[in-house]
Formats: C-alpha cells, sequence, structure tokens
C-alpha cells in the first residue's frame, strides 16, 4: 500500500518544526526560489562546462549490478558524463554521495541550504548525486541525521518507510559498517514511474516486507524532499539526473528510539574500535 507525500509551497523555521520535525513525516516543498533558478539554468553540459578538466571519483559496478558492493575510479567531470551518456555503461557508474564543493566548486553557490535551514539548523553537509537511470538501494541515515534531497536536474522516484517499520527491511546487523542498509535485492532499474520498487522473489525470501506502508513520489526540478531520520528509502533517478542532499544533525528524540538505539550502540562500537587501532598502531611504533 502506497499513500502520498504532502506538498507545501514553502516553510519557514516554524512551520518546518511544526510540519516536519514534531509529526517525523516526509514533506515535499516547491516554491524554493534558488533551486528553481539552479533548476532551470543547469543540465549536465552545463556543469562541465564550467568545470572542463575538473577530477571526480565516482563509483564502479564492474558488472551493473547496483545492489553489489563497488570499487571507486576517478576521471574528469567530462569523461564521466561521456561514460554514463553510454546505455552500455551508466549502470556501472555512479557519482553519488560526494561534497558539492569538491564536486562543482564554480557552481557551489548556486545551491544554498534552504531558508527553513537556515533559520533552524546551525550546520549542514551538502553532497552531490549525479548519473544517469540512476538507483540508490534501501537504506536510512544514522541517527540524528536528517536530511533534504534537492531535485536539480532531471526527475527522481523515491519510496520512503516509515523508521517504526526497519526490522521489515532486513537490515544488516548493527555491528556492521553499512548497519543502516537494507539486506533486501530491490529492483534496481525504475522502469518507469508505476513500476514495482519490490520483485515478486523478494516477497518470498523476505516475508516481513508484505507488512511495510510505502510512501512514494516523483520529484521534478526545483522541488525538495525532507527525509527523517530512520526512514528507510530507495531512489530512482529518470534520465538524467543531478540532486543536491543537506544533511544535518537533528535531534535523537526526534527518531524512532529503536533505530536511535542501535545507531547509538554502531557509534560506540566504531569510537572503540578506532581507539584501539591508534593504540596497537601505537605499540607497533614504539
Amino acid at each position: 500500500m502506497s499513500t502520498q507525500i504532502a506538498r507545501l509551497e514553502m516553510l519557514g523555521g516554524e512551520a518546518f518544526k511544526a510540519h516536519h520535525v514534531a509529526k517525523r513525516k516526509p514533506v515535499i516543498v516547491t516554491g524554493h526560489a534558488p533551486i528553481r533558478e539552479a533548476a532551470r539554468r543547469w543540465n549536465l553540459d552545463h556543469l562541465v562546462a564550467h568545470h572542463p578538466d575538473h577530477q571526480v571519483t565516482v563509483e564502479f559496478y564492474e558488472d551493473g549490478n547496483r545492489n553489489r558492493r563497488w570499487t571507486h575510479k576517478t576521471m574528469t567531470l567530462g569523461e564521466y558524463v561521456s561514460l554514463i551518456r553510454q546505455p552500455g555503461e551508466r549502470a556501472r557508474y555512479y557519482l553519488a554521495e560526494k561534497p558539492l564543493k569538491e564536486v562543482l566548486p564554480n557552481l557551489a553557490k548556486d545551491v544554498p541550504p534552504p531558508a527553513f535551514l537556515s533559520e533552524t539548523v546551525e550546520e549542514t553537509y551538502p553532497v552531490v548525486f549525479l548519473g544517469i537511470d540512476t538507483y540508490t538501494g534501501a537504506h536510512y541515515h544514522f541517527a540524528p541525521n536528517e536530511a533534504v534531497l534537492m531535485q536539480i536536474v532531471g526527475r527522481k522516484k523515491v519510496v520512503l518507510f516509515p523508521a517504526e517499520q526497519y526490522q521489515s527491511f532486513y537490515p544488516n546487523p548493527w555491528f556492521l559498517k553499512r548497519s543502516n542498509w537494507s539486506r533486501v535485492p530491490f529492483a534496481d532499474e525504475a522502469r518507469g514511474l508505476d513500476a514495482a520498487w519490490m520483485p515478486e522473489d523478494a516477497k518470498k525470501n523476505f516475508p516481513k516486507l508484505g507488512r511495510v506502508n510505502a510512501m512514494e513520489c516523483v520529484l521534478g526540478p526545483g522541488e525538495l524532499l525532507i527525509i527523517p531520520q530512520g526512514w528507510f528509502h530507495i531512489v530512482y533517478g529518470l534520465g538524467e539526473c543531478l540532486s543536491v542532499t543537506y544533511f544535518w544533525h537533528g535531534c535523537w528524540r526526534n527518531g524512532f528510539w529503536k533505530v536511535a538505539l542501535r545507531d547509538a550502540l554502531t557509534t560506540i562500537q566504531k569510537k572503540v574500535v578506532s581507539k584501539s587501532m591508534k593504540v596497537l598502531r601505537g605499540f607497533r611504533s614504539a
């Protein structure tokens, strides 16, 4: 079962708290002027023209299966765009979650954080997603991270699921590096706006998925989607596609407590492991 996500023209700081933070639900914002202006002027050729020899690091999927792990390759932005415009290559490459100022240093000023964030959040971290017919498997953002996805070039189909349903997505164990990712191999191609995101064999092999309630939307250029912490989501880029996502630290209390707890355990474990490694390196160098 799928339900639609509320659309609002604009959010101020207080409305942001009331409509998003308090309710812990995704919201689409359609009236953010700077992003609408960037969406009017930007396309992939525009990006390359402003960064002719700029080096970027992209994900590389050797067999094109985007539910598997990847390695990295470095190339110019122009080389990357040329590669993904080849139908046989686009599934093998994806520029995903790279810092905005590293990928597009000459255009970063065109996509500032939304006004409702600048009124309420002290620090944000913007990253770029750029590709053609892209796919990002089911995952959630570690607590207390929240995000707003700003669509600039092309369209994105996003399917979201409430944090309370996280166990139905068979997340990796809390002690693994990718504990916020699902083990389910969802459909890794959009195949149109109405295509199923859950293959039939997934329903058989992962029966808890039959309980989930999805919220779906298609973002057009200039539209924003606020993604609450702990919400699993699957993202499909439709055609040539670029978005900028601003992350920020929310409040642990605004998330679902079970997800927040498992993320806290993961964070503690990472710190213990990191400190232990430093101690070991100290012994070795002594």
